[in-house]
């Protein structure tokens, strides 16, 4: 079985980077999460840090990087109804491209995007409905 084969038809496993939100949804999902406890560099710490990236070869390692996201051969895997593959998603559960937000949470832009949603999949007549809700 291929890597990409494995990647499909197996189970997920994601890696997170110190966002425990993120990490709680994706488990929410029933996914598999290694949670990695990365941080910014401490204030301070930026000699030592000059010191070790300056022993790697950046140029190399993104050479390499790049190289490998255009010598991949992406191809359409399915399409579906989200609620139909991820077990959690209610009526009122919108997805966007980021961990989950509570309303208190989205900005200005993403409400409006939220009051919008609502309004065309007839779940508010009006912005004040779907503010309600």
């Amino acid at each position: 079985m291929s890597h990409l084969e494995r990647l499909l038809t197996g189970e997920p496993r994601v890696a997170t980077a110190g966002v425990d939100l993120l990490a709680e949804g994706v488990e929410s999902q029933g996914a598999t999460v290694v949670r990695t406890d990365w941080r910014p560099p401490l204030e301070g710490t930026e000699d030592a840090l000059a010191t070790i990236t300056a022993a790697v070869d950046l140029d190399a390692a993104n050479r390499e990087a790049v190289g490998r996201l255009v010598g991949t051969h992406p191809h359409w895997a399915g399409i579906a109804v989200a609620s139909e593959v991820i077990p959690a998603m209610g009526e009122r559960t919108f997805l966007h491209a980021g961990p989950p937000l509570e309303w208190a949470d989205c900005s200005g832009p993403m409400r409006g995007a939220l009051i919008g949603a609502m309004i065309y999949e007839g779940l508010a007549g009006t912005p004040e409905e779907a503010i309600a809700l």
